[in-house]
């Protein structure tokens, strides 16, 4: 079994400040995309050797995970 890196979520954070989002964005993009992971996990398509969310976060420090912004209608 692999030994878990204590530290291995903060250099985590760390790379994800530089990819100059606000938090809230961030947040958004996170958890859609951890969501997106767990419903492939739950349907069986893919299986996780490290929690959902983590697995988000490499996804997006990657590019793995495509973003756009909507406009406002007016």
């Amino acid at each position: 079994m692999r030994r878990r890196d204590p530290y291995e979520n903060i250099k985590l954070v760390e790379e994800l400040r530089k990819l100059n989002l606000n938090d809230y964005e961030l947040v958004r993009i996170l958890a859609e995309e951890a969501k997106r992971i767990n419903q492939e996990r739950i349907d069986g398509k893919i299986k996780l050797n490290e929690k959902v969310t983590t697995r988000a976060m490499r996804n997006l420090i990657e590019g793995k995970v495509k973003y756009i912004y909507k406009q406002d209608e007016e």
